[in-house]
């Protein structure tokens, strides 16, 4: 358990804190009530959990008033007053439970016009660090009522509140603000009347509250572990993502300044009061220009001589209005371009909970607006779009109504000339049937895609071939996380993950079921998974077997051991956020964050064969990184990585090693906040990054590297409503971009960029090598030509450049997104070795000729040795070694699998050699033994 408490440690430390400590998370707000409710008779009992969200059903759940009546004077009899019950909670933006405390402090508003809630702020960019310090509050969420009941829970507040509503207060209160709105001075008067003699240090106080704040992202984000509703209802935050967008929220009734202090103005009231006296005391205060006076209100209080709250009352906002006016959460998306779809998902709040509709008052005619749906009293929302036809400014004005207050959103959209090409959808939008925590995204050879994701705690794989929708292939492993994926030479499917935070297992996917490779050769979590030439997986991970530092361990086919003997991470307390590639060479690379409480820089590690070496000797970068470390290598062997830089500012900063040293290749490249960056190399070398774009409306941004500068793939934020967990892959130089899609409650989307009417040939397997084959007879082996464009491919000439290998056709027509399948024969007339190439013709404006390299031996029958005479090779059955002797000088060794793909390859000089054949998978393989004379074929099997 030691070990699993490190991993905590290290997420606190890092930035989630489960305490009182910051990290952007997100905090709730409680509504502002304000407009006259009559008063009915009614306990107050738990707020039952309701679904609903257009129509939230709260069972009216209200205290008998009581009556006003004046003290009698005759006989000095105290009557009762109206009580008013103060909410004091703890919340912090940061605090992934606290929208339970928005939804409950919301629902105590909503029900009950005589309870006031503040939230008071810990840790965040909201914070009143008075305040909290005077509640003593720890647990977030918490709350104090009335000072009376303290540390209360949520599921508390309803019952306690109910026992603070039936205390009689000794006054009334009342509370006058005068506010300049050209100075910005306020002046509060509090006024207490008294109906009962009372004696002690009574004292008067207040505090400004605000209502509708927002900010920016990521400081005004809101974590949220009800996403996906494992966790029940939660008032509409079950359908929000984890992390919720600050363009997706307001902060309500937030604690901004107390007047008199946390424990009430001293000596602002007399020792001794009589029954019928009123006093009062006045406070002054500057407010700050980034206040909203229109959204600013005072909850005013009297404090009895031992710290508990006996009353309060709340003041109209300072504009006078008893109705908060709408807020817009988004900000709007004011770039466009010819013949590609914008999308803006404009997000408001009203902090009175009123029904708000937004209105398009002037849009051009190419744009639409969407009706307005709401999401519990979080936010309303709708899409505005559209593709425009032709450049310039297009002037947007949008108002958003509660019935009697409006706002206004007016802007420019300008519309530049039409790009090369255009994120289009890959499959239906939002198929997965939760909401999505996507880990890696894969493309194969054909075109095939495959997602890995968690929804709901479950581990799911989805698949998408060719003319088919997205479909989950039957994983559906509970507690999954961290999950990578891979696909093998022969076209199965490898997947690693975390159990529960604990044991990490392998699994391949055979087409029908999932079997597991070996036992769990570790527990630990942030994972990498990569396939080496011959198929052996590699796995690295945060070994909490092993103090928590990276290690990366291999399968051989039999057993799981550490690959070099020892972790990677040589520096920090642990290895953390680890990413794993493989270069041509079957050279193992991690990049891996070295945790320390100080901070955590990125390196890079390389495997030798031996030993593991810090690339660069050092660091990646000076800044340290926050979460979401990505690279890759291209095929020149340089290596790129980009990530976040600090724990707020989550700067995108991006290096290249050069060989020697690491250089800066970008810094802050798109002027704000990022998250989940994903990089990955084209074909063309050119270096492709997906992440959260968190400053520009929380959009999934694509930005293209070609080794001089970065430029953005399509639009900036080209999901237009916002995004999470971003997943890259790229096929050729097609990038595939999979990402949680807020636009559908969450679910996964995957889109790539496809080039304006332009045909994009991919063509696989880039190099065929038949089996034997016995002279005068047939071999067939399929070759893949995938249109990646999105313009119609005509293949106008299949061409082979040597007889004995033929296509069987000569022309094709491919719609986007399609592939054909030409098959490529092979008939040797003589024993010997044949070459050739196909010449592919096509359309493509780019590699509108390619060459594919088949081979071939033809051997005369009954010279295919089916289990090989004891002096060519031995022994055959084989399983760990194969000895291969001949009688004239050997120049070259090969071995090839049965679909002709080479698997083994050694230049000899002798008359002997031998193969290790430990790891490879049990069947019939072929050893080509070439010599001065001739090329001789044996067969083998390897059990």
């Amino acid at each position: 358990m030691v070990k699993k408490y490190l991993y905590l440690l290290i997420l606190l430390v890092a930035g989630y804190t489960v305490s009182g400590f910051s990290q952007p998370f997100f905090p709730g707000s409680n509504p502002h009530q304000t407009t006259q409710k009559s008063w009915h008779a009614r306990s107050i009992t738990e707020l039952p959990f309701i679904a609903t969200l257009n129509n939230r059903q709260d069972g009216q759940q209200v205290l008998k008033s009581f009556e006003n009546l004046p003290i009698n004077a005759s006989d000095n009899t105290v009557l009762k007053l109206q009580k008013y019950v103060v909410l004091e909670e703890s919340t912090g933006t940061w605090c992934q439970w606290c929208p339970g405390g928005i939804y409950y402090g919301d629902s105590l508003s909503q029900s009950y016009e005589n309870v006031y809630v503040i939230s008071v702020h810990g840790s965040d960019m909201m914070e009143n660090t008075e305040h909290m310090n005077g509640t003593g509050l720890t647990a977030y969420p918490s709350a104090n009522i009335d000072r009376n009941y303290t540390g209360k829970g949520i599921s508390e507040w309803f019952s306690s509140v109910n026992e603070a509503l039936q205390s009689v207060p000794v006054a009334s209160i009342t509370v006058v603000n005068t506010f300049d709105t050209v100075t910005k001075e306020l002046s509060v008067t509090v006024s207490a009347t008294f109906s009962q003699n009372v004696s002690g240090d009574y004292r008067l106080g207040a505090v400004i509250v605000e209502d509708g704040v927002t900010g920016p992202q990521p400081q005004y984000n809101q974590s949220n572990s009800y996403s996906g509703g494992a966790y029940r209802p939660m008032g509409g935050f079950e359908t929000l993502p984890f992390f919720i967008p600050a363009n997706m929220i307001a902060y309500n009734c937030v604690s901004r300044q107390l007047l008199g202090g946390y424990a009430g103005e001293p000596e602002s009231l007399p020792e001794l009061i009589s029954a019928g006296e009123t006093h009062d005391y006045t406070f002054s205060y500057i407010l700050p220009e980034d206040r909203d006076e229109d959204l600013v209100y005072v909850i005013a209080w009297l404090i009895k001589p031992d710290g508990k709250i006996d009353n309060a009352i709340k003041s109209p906002y300072l504009n006078g209005n008893d109705n908060a006016k709408p807020v817009f959460l988004s900000n709007p998306i004011t770039e466009a371009y010819v013949n590609s779809n914008y999308s803006y998902g404009i997000f408001v709040h009203d902090p009175d909970n009123q029904g708000l509709t937004i209105v398009d008052t002037q849009l051009p005619e190419w744009l639409s607006l969407s009706s307005t749906i709401s999401v519990g009293h979080i936010h309303d929302k709708a899409i505005l779009s559209g593709i425009p036809d032709s450049p310039g400014d297009y002037e947007v004005i949008l108002t958003v109504s509660d019935g009697e207050n409006i706002s206004i959103q007016n802007f420019i959209i300008t519309v530049e000339e039409e790009m090369s090409g255009s994120w289009d959808l890959i499959g239906e939008a939002g198929f997965t049937t939760g909401q999505s925590q996507n880990y890696d995204l894969a493309v194969a050879d054909d075109g095939t895609l495959y997602l890995i994701t968690n929804e709901n705690d479950y581990l799911e794989v989805y698949k998408k071939e060719e003319g088919s929708n997205w479909v989950s292939i039957g994983l559906h492993q509970l507690k999954g996380w961290f999950g990578q994926i891979e696909i093998a030479s022969d076209g199965s499917l490898y997947i690693a993950y975390s159990y529960d935070f604990n044991d990490v297992y392998v699994k391949r996917y055979n087409g029908i079921t999932w079997e597991q490779i070996g036992s769990s050769p570790t527990s630990g979590v942030q994972l990498g998974l990569v396939l080496d030439s011959e198929d052996h997986p590699i796995i690295v991970l945060q070994d909490f077997n092993n103090n928590s530092k990276g290690l990366a361990y291999i399968y051989d086919g039999i057993n799981w051991s550490v690959l070099g003997g020892t972790a990677y991470s040589t520096v920090g307390l642990a290895g953390v956020w680890n990413v794993l590639r493989i270069d041509e060479n079957d050279i193992v690379y991690v990049l891996w964050g070295a945790f320390d409480y100080s901070g955590t820089p990125a390196y890079v590690s390389k495997y030798d064969g031996s030993n593991w070496i810090i690339v660069g000797d050092g660091p990646v970068g000076e800044a340290n990184v926050y979460y979401y470390p990505t690279f890759d290598i291209d095929d020149n062997g340089y290596i790129y990585v980009a990530y976040p830089a600090g724990s707020a500012t989550k700067l995108l900063e991006t290096f290249k090693f050069t060989g020697t040293s690491w250089i800066n290749t970008g810094s802050n490249l798109v002027g704000g906040a990022t998250e989940h960056c994903k990089m990955r190399a084209d074909v063309n070398g050119n270096i492709i990054l997906a992440f959260s774009d968190i400053s520009y409306n929380g959009n999934i941004s694509a930005l293209n590297y070609d080794g001089n500068d970065w430029t953005f793939i399509g639009p900036r934020g080209f999901t237009g409503t916002g995004g999470n967990y971003p997943v890259l892959d790229v096929m050729g130089e097609t990038p595939y971009v999979g990402y949680s899609d807020l636009l559908q409650d969450g679910k996964a989307t995957v889109r790539a960029y496809l080039k304006q009417q332009i045909a994009v040939i991919h063509i696989n397997p880039s190099e065929i090598v038949f089996d034997t084959t016995v002279v005068n007879y047939t071999s067939e082996a399929a070759l893949f030509i995938v249109n990646q464009g999105n313009a119609v491919l005509e293949v106008t000439n299949l061409n082979s450049s040597n007889n004995v290998f033929t296509a069987n056709v000569n022309q094709l027509t491919i719609e986007p997104g399609d592939t054909a399948t030409v098959a490529i024969t092979f008939a040797p007339t003589l024993e010997q070795w044949y070459t050739g190439t196909i010449a592919v013709q096509s359309n493509d404006p780019v590699s509108g000729y390619l060459e594919i390299p088949v081979s071939g031996y033809g051997i005369i029958e009954n010279a295919v040795n089916e289990l090989s005479e004891p002096n060519i090779i031995w022994p055959n059955p084989a399983s760990e070694m194969i000895y291969v002797h001949y009688p004239t000088a050997i120049s070259k060794i090969q071995m090839i699998n049965y679909s002709g793909q080479a698997m083994y390859e050694e230049s000899v000089d002798g008359i002997s050699t031998e193969i290790s054949v430990k790891g490879f998978r049990p069947g019939v393989y072929f050893i080509k033994i070439f010599t001065i004379e001739r090329v001789i074929t044996e067969k083998v099997v390897i059990k």
